[in-house]
């Protein structure tokens, strides 16, 4: 069976470049071909003499979706650690003769899920969060605008409003 070949059209040429041939190829078993699947010759470009070099290549681009996404600031949130951990040692595999790249596979599988429940929960819990930070500083800002208030209420403000800070800062960093 004759290999697809890339690059230049011809392997040979004359010193003048009149007379041009296919001289050169790889010609391989079908057998061969059923354990390639995705093998090719490349034509390099001529450096000396009147044949262009030719290399036998392997070469498979997947186009799959990535096992998962993580974010550097999950690291710095609770529950990750634990996620992972459980998630990793877990006894997810149904046979434990099976390829341990399809073991692998399984355990990042089961990670990607738990992470994105747990990403989902985390999410929720920040809202929340964020949401009742709000009100508090809204609440102080109304009882602020009535009496002036004490400077233990303005205390309070000034830490509510760096825990938003905060959050947002966290939100920000996973945007990034």
């Amino acid at each position: 069976m004759d290999i697809p070949m890339g690059g230049p059209r011809y392997t040979w040429s004359d010193k003048w470049g009149s007379k041009l041939s296919k001289l050169d190829r790889f010609l391989v078993s079908d057998a061969i071909m059923l354990h390639f699947l995705h093998i090719m010759g490349l034509v390099l470009d001529k450096n000396i003499l009147d044949h262009h070099p030719i290399v036998l290549l392997e070469h498979q681009v997947d186009y799959s979706p990535s096992p998962f996404r993580i974010f550097h600031s999950w690291f710095d949130q609770d529950g990750f650690d634990e996620v992972v951990h459980n998630s990793w040692t877990s006894n997810v595999v149904g046979n434990l003769n099976d390829n341990p790249w399809v073991i692998f596979k399984k355990k990042l599988q089961f990670l990607k899920s738990n992470l994105r429940l747990w990403n989902s929960n985390a999410r929720e819990c920040f809202i929340s969060k964020r949401k009742t930070l709000q009100d508090e500083v809204e609440e102080i800002d109304a009882s602020l605008m009535l009496d002036g208030g004490s400077a233990d209420l303005r205390e309070q403000r000034v830490s509510a409003i760096k825990e938003l800070t905060d959050l947002d800062h966290l939100s920000g960093v996973e945007l990034a």
